[in-house]
């Protein structure tokens, strides 16, 4: 019967698909607030799909979204209480946990973060030496550049030698357009599609994880204080979001559909389209399963 109704639920959006009306968005039971380590994108779907399709309101859940602005921020966000689960790269919560932060993982979506280094094609970064002597764009709590000293240990490459160079978050793109960086790291199931849909030249891309640098992916996280006093509500989220992730798999359109009215969603359907492919090729659920740390 479980199973009907979800079907039921998927059709009903497909049959408006064609006109985008604003989804159903249910608002039931106790309150979780769900932080984001950055500004809301297409990665994020399957949270807001299992919010307005009613998963997380059938566990009697209400779910409040907040984005952020990198994982230290998002971090210090949650450890300050202002969130109770928050929603970033498993290396990020890895770290902080070495580091002796009160928090656990509750969950891991993804095996590998979908990171490449993207630079023009007619000074390509295709091998990892290409590197030296670069212009690289850095951001505060960026997956692909937080990690990349240790990419270059790993592949022999002289790190002193990379000229870094400090962007701001919402204009990283623009710098690379602007040729004021060489090199910019960015989410195939985000800024890439984005980037070839605006750029004038050939980009050549660098794969980290094809060269040793294998980074888990998206994880949620809480702290031991949010987790004793909210166990019950934390399991329900965990379970809900599992759910929705199989559920999300299935109906590919549907998934697409809520990503297109997600804050934020780029105007184009077919990068939307484009990066929700490239989500759903990062995630590996089976049916009623609960997705493992």
């Amino acid at each position: 019967m479980e199973k009907r109704v979800c079907l039921e639920r998927f059709f009903d959006i497909l049959a408006m698909a064609s006109g985008e009306p604003p989804l159903r968005r249910p608002r039931a039971g106790e309150t979780l607030r769900v932080g984001f380590s950055w500004k809301t994108k297409a990665e994020y779907a399957f949270f807001y799909f299992a919010k307005w399709t009613g998963f997380y309101a059938k566990e009697k859940l209400d779910v409040i979204f907040r984005e952020g602005t990198g994982s230290p921020a998002a971090l210090d966000a949650l450890y300050g209480g202002e969130l109770d689960i928050l929603i970033l790269p498993c290396t990020f919560a890895l770290a902080a946990i070495e580091g002796g932060a009160p928090i656990k993982i509750l969950s891991c979506y993804q095996a590998a973060a979908p990171v490449c280094l993207v630079s023009r094609s007619q000074r390509p970064v295709s091998q990892p030496e290409h590197l030296e002597g670069k212009r690289v764009a850095k951001l505060s709590g960026e997956t692909g550049t937080a990690f990349l000293k240790r990419f270059c240990e790993s592949n022999q490459v002289d790190y002193n030698r990379i000229q870094f160079i400090d962007v701001d978050p919402g204009d990283k793109i623009g710098a690379f357009l602007r040729d004021e960086v060489d090199v910019v790291s960015v989410y195939r199931t985000n800024e890439l599609h984005i980037l070839e849909s605006v750029g004038k030249f050939p980009l050549t891309e660098l794969d980290v994880a094809a060269f040793g640098l294998r980074l888990p992916g998206m994880c949620a996280v809480a702290t031991d204080a949010t987790i004793g006093a909210k166990a019950e509500l934390v399991d329900r989220f965990v379970s809900a979001t599992g759910k929705a992730i199989f559920a999300g798999l299935q109906e590919g359109p549907a998934l697409v559909s809520v990503a297109r009215q997600m804050p934020g969603a780029h105007p184009d359907a077919r990068i939307v389209a484009a990066q929700i492919r490239e989500l759903v090729s990062t995630i590996d659920c089976k049916e009623g399963q609960t997705l493992p740390v």
